[in-house]
């Protein structure tokens, strides 16, 4: 879980890379986000992301991924780094 954000509601880029996340959750609040960078974690499912519609990139390379299943509700998403 990701916390201590709520209070965030403009944030238009976060970069939490190199970190132990395995879950995409408390980001719901932050409609404004552009850039998400969550490379190199362990995160094994993408969700959590269904409300951020301004999200334009999104970085999730080097997780534990098996699949993007999700991802096509991102429809203003321009690059997404994945592997």
């Amino acid at each position: 879980c990701i916390e201590g954000l709520t209070n965030l509601q403009n944030l238009r880029i976060l970069a939490l890379q190199n970190n132990t996340i395995t879950q995409i959750t408390g980001l719901d609040h932050l409609e404004n986000l552009e850039e998400l960078y969550l490379s190199f974690n362990s995160i094994k499912k993408l969700e959590g992301l269904d409300k951020l519609f301004n999200l334009r990139i999104l970085d999730v390379a080097h997780n534990k991924l098996s699949s993007l299943e999700g991802i096509d509700q991102l429809v203003n998403l321009e690059e997404l780094w994945a592997n």
